[in-house]
């Protein structure tokens, strides 16, 4: 027996292939701020290393830099342009050298590893701010 896959609906239809994001930067920032977990993201994205607010939730730069990338990731649909063009705009970006540079690159694919196929999708029903 062969099993057919089910019919795509026009929602399905509507929603484009992971690797193009649907928000502009700024819309991205604004709905990860207002996600359940925007206290999170904002935190992430606005301290440097070592402050108060990223070492009371990650043991390391390397966890919490993960946790960035993951979120932004999640949001941008996999679109690794946005993804790294919002990266170095948070404070936890460090230009310094090669070394920094790989180690971010490794990041970026950890996140994708975790994430899989998930990602924002503007069909899921949440309310925009």
């Amino acid at each position: 027996m062969s099993s057919t896959p089910p019919a795509k609906t026009s929602e399905d239809s509507d929603v484009p292939p992971l690797g193009v994001s649907v928000l502009s930067d700024a819309e991205l920032i604004q709905k990860a701020y207002h996600a359940e977990n925007g206290q999170k993201f904002e935190c992430l994205f606005t301290e440097e290393w070592p402050e108060p607010g990223l070492t009371s939730r990650y043991d390391s730069e390397r966890r919490a830099t993960l946790a960035l990338f993951t979120h932004l990731r999640w949001w941008a649909r996999h679109d690794l342009g946005q993804v790294v063009r919002l990266f170095e705009r948070s404070r936890l970006y460090r230009a310094n050298s090669d070394e920094i540079q790989d180690d971010y690159g490794e990041l970026l694919e950890a996140a994708g590893k975790l994430l899989g196929d998930e990602s924002y999708n503007p069909g899921y029903g949440a309310t925009d701010e």
